[in-house]
């Protein structure tokens, strides 16, 4: 079994992090909507094409979620809610999009963004935005136990199904605007632009199985045995 903080830690500083938490995310997407949002588009809901602002969307509403399930620990249908939301979208999206983001940077900035967005975003919001949700979603899943799904199946199938949902996303904008939302596509070839995609869902089932694996580790003590059959 991997070694569980959550078992040395007060509960009140669990529930103290989940609030500070709260307040990051709900801070900077108040920020992004009302101080940024004029500067490059007309409405915030524009930016929900790109996959950074999804996730900061549903990490923001998860932050409540969560803090609402610690509070309120006997809503048990909103607990289980948010561990197989955690499992299957949350966690996989979260790495997903700091792994790319800052992969490719690594590489060439301006395959992830152009260089008038870098001026135009602060970067501390980039930060909060690409850094902290690989943070926040590894903090989360040593300080809560989550309840593994039930149905491996099933939890692959919602996280492939989400991901298809947004490649449709991405090929309906090209096809609308004969633009790529991601620069990388412009400079390199369809096959590999699939190639990229495929291997990116691929990835998000890699994750859910990765924070399946954690929390059945991490917190193993805390699943009843019937449960692990389940798996």
């Amino acid at each position: 079994m991997i070694f569980s903080p959550v078992d040395r830690m007060p509960q009140t500083l669990i529930c103290l992090f989940f609030l500070i938490n709260t307040v990051i995310w709900s801070y900077s997407l108040y920020y992004d909507i009302y101080i940024l949002t004029h500067l490059y588009v007309n409405s915030w809901s524009e930016k929900l094409v790109m996959l950074t602002n999804i996730n900061f969307l549903i990490l923001t509403i998860h932050s409540y979620v969560i803090l609402i399930t610690i509070l309120l620990p006997k809503i048990n249908f909103l607990t289980k809610f948010r561990d197989f939301t955690f499992h299957t979208i949350i966690f996989p999206v979260a790495i997903l999009t700091s792994l790319m983001f800052w992969g490719l940077y690594m590489i060439n900035p301006e395959l992830v963004m152009p260089s008038w967005a870098y001026e135009q975003i602060p970067e501390w919001i980039n930060h909060v935005t690409h850094s902290y949700p690989f943070i926040t979603v590894t903090l989360e899943i040593m300080l809560l136990k989550h309840k593994i799904p039930s149905s491996m199946k099933n939890a692959t199938l919602l996280t492939l199904t989400a991901f298809t949902g947004y490649i449709l996303i991405l090929v309906h904008f090209y096809l609308t605007y004969n633009v790529w939302l991601y620069p990388i596509f412009h400079y390199i070839s369809p096959f590999s632009t699939i190639s990229i995609l495929m291997s990116a869902a691929v990835l998000m089932v890699a994750l859910s199985n990765v924070a399946i694996y954690l929390s059945k580790n991490i917190h193993s003590t805390s699943f009843p045995q019937k449960n692990k059959k389940n798996v």
